[in-house]
């Protein structure tokens, strides 16, 4: 499926459902409640579970979900799946949840430009790339198989949670942010990983934990949290 043109505004439709193996977004897309389910699976109708069938032999696409710089995606509450194994999803243009949360499975190497929540953000990929400027109104939870790379910013308003293998902070992670970028006492920092490389900041409110299981380099970076 490929969206093309000006915009596709589907503001007056209660949900909105994308069901393909592959999904290209070149223009602006708003809805209430979106939900892209991409892979070769069977979807249940309802609840948009996807089971993935075995494959068949066919040439994987190289996107699962690739929204260009022209492209984003705006509604109140955003979904997004895909389930074919070491496909990535490219998300390079803008995502904004304005009445919930930000959902995203991916079975590959996620790459987000900017997203913003009203609600919480969870993401799961295989490896995670984040570029720009990243906000949640909720809790913030990040897995990551492999790589989990955050170059600008990544704040919420409550608890951040990030699990991966390795973990490399170029930019600003902190927990406990109002959207009017007031700080609360309400933000705890939890950090996971093998190896985590922080040349950035890492900011709590309130606790800040990282556990690092192999190797913790902190040079040129801070850390700070109130516990």
């Amino acid at each position: 499926i490929v969206v093309e043109g000006a915009e596709l505004n589907v503001g007056n439709l209660e949900q909105f459902d994308l069901i393909t193996r592959s999904a290209k977004l070149n223009a602006k897309l708003y809805a209430k409640n979106l939900n892209i389910v991409t892979g070769r699976n069977d979807v249940q109708a309802d609840s948009l579970q996807a089971t993935p069938r075995a494959a068949d032999g066919s040439e994987k696409p190289q996107l699962a979900i690739d929204s260009s710089a022209l492209g984003g995606m705006y509604a109140g509450a955003i979904r997004l799946v895909g389930t074919e194994q070491g496909v990535g999803v490219k998300l390079a243009g803008d995502m904004a949840a304005s009445g919930g949360d930000i959902r995203i499975d991916a079975s590959g190497k996620l790459s987000l430009a900017q997203a913003s929540s009203q609600g919480d953000l969870k993401i799961a990929a295989q490896a995670v790339e984040l570029n720009g400027k990243t906000y949640a109104g909720g809790s913030a939870e990040i897995r990551s198989a492999e790589e989990l790379v955050n170059r600008q910013s990544l704040a919420a308003r409550e608890r951040i949670a990030l699990d991966a293998a390795r973990l490399d902070n170029a930019g600003v992670i902190e927990a406990g942010v109002e959207p009017d970028e007031r700080r609360n006492a309400r933000g705890d920092l939890e950090l996971r990983s093998g190896t985590l490389r922080n040349a950035g900041s890492l900011v709590a409110s309130r606790a800040l934990e990282a556990k690092a299981s192999q190797a913790l380099d902190n040079q040129g970076g801070s850390l700070k949290g109130a516990t």
